[in-house]
């Protein structure tokens, strides 16, 4: 979000630093990673018209970069009747194409999946391509005239009399104002003036599994399961990804992008439990995991996000785990608030 935030502010003519603890690429927050889900299909409306403004806002950052981050291949939500019900009603009501099937008629589009209650597609869901994004983002960004600086954490922010000073063990940084997306180290980087909301850290465990047959397309899809059915708190989420630990040069690497598919499963993190959902949802795909990675989720209470502006610091995070897919957008919010003008969306978990 910080990269985000730093190539939409340049765009609108501001002087930018972004600094950033880690090295370029790193595998310590929430951002890595070969895919996210991208969906319009929210049970929450607010979700949905961010999802819509987010497709012009990908459409700018893909013309601007040159490289495809976003592809359509299709989303289902399945599984509670009232949740899909929400789902189907939502997207109608923001003009989105909403295909009700039977469990029967999802079994024959997506053999390799198993239904038992109520589906959804919309087309207009798919993937997003993680690192791709942050790279374009460094890379808009820089051209633009951003400095961007990696292995220089922030170790104080404090208030000065024309903005903020932050120190870095390297220098101190005098800005009009900042912006702290700094997800699960965003209480660390605060002042003590500022109140959050009680935020949980929690580790994802997303785990690779080879599909049964190479061929075979997988849209992206949200389970929406009761709590703890299936020893799973929330359900289950997966999309096709690169194939965890594969080698693949030249026209290959087109084929092993077909190969895999990745789960991930909020608040578990116990393998075994993935390992017992495909099995069990879907037979299409070996159960043997291929990898698994860890990924870290900042979340508040209610699952919303925070953005919120106080003098010259401006809070964005945590996204509570399902922020990735609107990165391009949240930087335009975040570089709307920083200039000063009217909030388009009212999240409830506000500081």
């Amino acid at each position: 979000m910080g990269s985000a935030t730093a190539w939409q502010l340049a765009r609108r003519g501001h002087s930018v630093v972004l600094l950033e603890q880690f090295g370029p690429g790193h595998q310590q927050g929430s951002s890595h990673g070969a895919t996210r889900i991208f969906r319009v299909a929210y049970r929450d409306p607010t979700y949905v018209r961010l999802a819509t403004e987010s497709l012009r806002a990908w459409a700018e950052l893909q013309q601007e970069s040159g490289q495809v981050l976003l592809e359509q291949s299709g989303q289902i939500d399945h599984g509670d009747p009232e949740a899909i019900e929400q789902v189907v009603n939502n997207l109608e009501a923001a003009g989105f194409e909403a295909e009700r099937l039977s469990p029967t008629q999802a079994q024959e589009l997506w053999p390799g999946m198993r239904f038992d209650q109520a589906v959804v597609h919309s087309v207009d869901g798919g993937r997003v391509f993680a690192d791709r994004t942050v790279q374009a983002l460094h890379q808009c960004a820089t051209t633009r005239g951003v400095t961007v600086a990696f292995h220089e954490p922030v170790q104080s922010i404090d208030s000065s009399a024309d903005g903020v000073v932050l120190q870095t063990p390297l220098r101190k940084v005098h800005a009009g104002m900042v912006v702290i997306a700094a997800g699960a180290w965003v209480e660390d980087l605060l002042p003590g003036e500022f109140l959050l909301p009680k935020l949980t850290v929690s580790e994802q465990v997303p785990v690779h599994f080879r599909k049964r047959n190479p061929s075979m397309r997988w849209p992206s899809f949200l389970h929406h399961m009761h709590a703890n059915a299936d020893a799973l708190t929330f359900g289950a989420y997966g999309m096709e990804s690169p194939l965890a630990g594969s080698a693949a040069t030249g026209s290959a690497a087109s084929n092993a992008e077909s190969l895999g598919l990745k789960v991930g499963v909020d608040n578990a993190t116990d393998v075994g439990q993935v390992v017992a959902y495909v099995n069990k949802w879907h037979p299409g795909m070996h159960p043997d995991p291929v990898s698994s990675t860890q990924c870290l989720f900042t979340s508040t209470s209610d699952q919303q996000f925070i953005l919120q502006r106080q003098g010259p610091i401006v809070v964005c995070s945590p996204c509570s785990g399902h922020g990735f897919k609107f990165t391009p957008m949240i930087g335009e919010l975040v570089a709307d608030m920083c200039e000063g003008l009217p909030a388009r969306y009212n999240f409830s978990s506000q500081i």
